[in-house]
């Protein structure tokens, strides 16, 4: 599964133009007053100007697997990067062979920047922003977790992640290199104790060569 296009809101595109400028390092492929995008690796990330109060999203990018500690020392310049726990920044998911940080943007939304090393991807050079390789999960959370795995199991070519037995809150869908991440409504975002509550959200990804649009 590649996520193509992410389109979430936000309450202020100029602040959020001005925050994924410093931390993408490269200028909005548009912006208006209602519309904002951004390329971010191979993948394009849109956001939308709502009244909604305070819509908080997660989701991750992922980074070439040499460059996570660079990638911290950048975005620590840049964002507050979160704790994942009394004295460590880092998490280390050991099924997933895989290690992220994670920090919150200008609106609150969680982001993860995540090294999967079974992708085996470097990159020579210090990070400076603009080696992120795609955005590689997107949040959904849902009443039932496990009913809205198997809704979209039956809507789209998808299974559960093979590192990720499905939990009654939590499961993950798709494969390394993107994922549906399936939290039940309340269930904190980690590493915060920040609830998991829907909003409007456009997922354009592609499996096996065919596009598909998810949308709330």
């Amino acid at each position: 599964m590649n996520i193509k296009t992410l389109i979430i809101k936000c309450n202020n595109i100029g602040d959020t133009a001005a925050f994924y400028r410093r931390i993408l390092n490269a200028d909005p492929m548009f912006v208006s007053a209602s519309i904002l995008k951004f390329q971010a690796g191979e993948s394009v990330l849109i956001f939308e100007q709502t009244d909604i109060p305070a819509p908080i999203y997660h989701f991750a990018f992922d980074l070439p697997c040499n460059l996570l500690h660079n990638a911290f020392e950048y975005i620590g310049d840049r964002a507050t990067v979160l704790r994942v726990n009394a004295d460590q920044y880092y998490a280390d998911f050991t099924n997933w062979n895989a290690k992220s940080f994670y920090f919150l943007d200008n609106n609150g939304n969680i982001l993860e920047y995540i090294c999967r090393y079974d992708k085996n991807i470097e990159h020579t050079g210090p990070f400076n922003g603009r080696q992120l390789i795609s955005i590689s999960e997107a949040g959904l959370p849902a009443e039932n977790a496990l009913q809205l795995m198997a809704k979209l199991m039956y809507r789209y070519p998808l299974t559960p992640y093979e590192k990720q037995p499905p939990l009654e809150h939590f499961a993950a869908l798709g494969d390394v290199n993107g994922l549906f991440i399936l939290s039940g409504i309340g269930r904190a975002w980690y590493p915060t104790q920040v609830p998991a509550a829907v909003f409007p959200i456009k997922v354009i990804f592609e499996e096996k060569g065919v596009s598909f649009e998810h949308e709330l």
